[in-house]
């Protein structure tokens, strides 16, 4: 595996060529190509960033030169046309008009299969989903473009693609990814659920109640259960293990069980739409978590810390910059329901000039209370996942020489806080809210 990662873009070429499977399904080869090739490259960040039309318009006519495998839309296709001619494929590239916001041509390719049907494929807006096992969202579909210089192309269904990933092995456990992060949003609901009821008062109430019981040794252990007697309506079913309890002086998991029980039966109780389920699995995926109020910060820093400090774990395959960017904000969908908790969340691109070279990094944060304009930023570097929870941005930045983007909306706070460094009040770690999603 380490040989396969440090390998030449070369290599990797020759590697894919040779290991390619022998059939006769045109369809199956092309799709092989566009995942593995796809593995490899990632997009060329200085030219997705760059604000110097005549700059992009020059590395576009240089496309055949790709350095680190990071590649634009020209440079992608012309080497999947190399590449799958080899593999006997009908490719052809096509300039398709003009981006209005780049000002520059963007460049497809057409797979013509055995059968003579015809195909748009933009493999660079899917490496992100190949290197992570996504379905393709760009390969063979003719939502993007319908017809161009009046030839209408074909558009395989999801289905068909599917059946070819899974002759190809790419579905992991029979699942795309998308799917496994349905699962692991379930995961985090469940979670949320018992996270929720445990800051609730009536969790905290008891919890506590109970821990003044243990440390108070005036009392018998029979007097301590009489107390309890008053808080718990399941008194009886309860007794042997809060006496347990009451006699290690410990508070364990079957009892930490039992509070949450009588904590969540006073929730049902307040008339709020919640699953009547024992550890509260499903409350946050049937109620807006707006409604918890009180709660409804905890919830938000305890999903963006878990989607934070997942991420190291999940992201080692993917390949640049952009693709990490990507991937957030796909991932976000899964752990924060609806526009309010998503809209929360804003993300910025940041950069370090290391050994003249331009490197990306990001700077995330959340807005846990809905009420409130403070923010938790934090840092993440896609190349290395480090993870830095709890930053103030601009120190941080000054700290460590890292800059904004020149339409970022983090320069306007770099502006308010030089006029504010006079003072020697401490700034707060969490910012008010003057910037955009960029």
């Amino acid at each position: 595996m380490e040989e396969i990662d440090n390998e030449t873009l070369e290599e990797a070429c020759k590697r894919i060529i040779q290991n390619a499977p022998l059939t006769t399904n045109s369809d199956l080869k092309m799709l092989y190509l566009y995942n593995e090739l796809g593995k490899k490259l990632s997009k060329n960040v200085e030219f997705f960033y760059q604000d110097d039309i005549d700059r992009k318009k020059e590395m576009l006519d240089n496309y055949q030169t790709i350095e680190d495998n990071e590649v634009m839309c020209k440079s992608a296709v012309y080497l999947f046309q190399e590449q799958g001619k080899k593999l006997g494929l009908n490719l052809s590239v096509i300039e398709i008009g003009t981006d209005d916001e780049a000002r520059v041509s963007h460049w497809a390719l057409v797979y013509t299969s055995d059968n003579g049907k015809r195909y748009i494929i933009n493999p660079i807006a899917d490496f992100y989903r190949i290197q992570l096992g996504f379905s393709p969202k760009h390969f063979c579909t003719s939502e993007e473009y319908i017809e161009y210089q009046g030839v209408a192309f074909d558009s395989m269904s999801k289905e068909y693609i599917r059946s070819l990933n899974e002759q190809l092995g790419y579905l992991s456990g029979g699942m795309y990814t998308e799917e496994l992060l349905e699962k692991l949003g379930g995961e985090i609901v469940n979670k949320l659920g018992t996270h929720i009821i445990r800051a609730s008062d009536g969790y905290q109430d008891r919890y506590l109640k109970l821990l003044e019981l243990i440390k108070n040794d005036k009392l018998s252990i029979d007097e301590k259960l009489k107390e309890w007697e008053k808080i718990d309506p399941n008194y009886l079913k309860n007794k042997e293990i809060i006496k347990k309890s009451l006699e290690t002086k410990n508070i364990n998991k079957k009892v930490k069980k039992v509070i949450n029980g009588l904590a969540l039966r006073e929730l049902i109780g307040t008339g709020l739409n919640l699953e009547q389920e024992r550890e509260g699995a499903k409350m946050i995926g049937t109620m807006d978590p707006i409604t918890l109020k009180e709660n409804v910060k905890d919830v938000m820093l305890y999903k963006f810390k878990y989607m934070m400090f997942s991420l190291p774990q999940i992201t080692k395959r993917l390949t640049g910059y952009i693709e990490n960017k990507n991937f957030i904000d796909e991932v976000k969908k899964y752990i924060f329901r609806g526009n309010d908790e998503r809209s929360s969340i804003y993300r910025h691109t940041i950069t370090k000039e290391v050994n003249d070279k331009t490197e990306y990094f990001m700077i995330i944060s959340v807005k846990p209370d809905p009420a409130k304009d403070a923010r938790l930023y934090c840092f993440y570097n896609p190349k290395t996942k480090e993870v830095d929870m709890g930053i103030e941005p601009i120190e941080f930045m000054q700290k460590h020489q890292y800059h904004p983007l020149k339409n970022s909306s983090l320069n306007k706070m770099i502006q308010e806080y030089n006029k504010k460094s006079g003072n020697s009040t401490a700034i707060n770690r969490m910012l008010p809210t003057t910037q955009n999603n960029i």
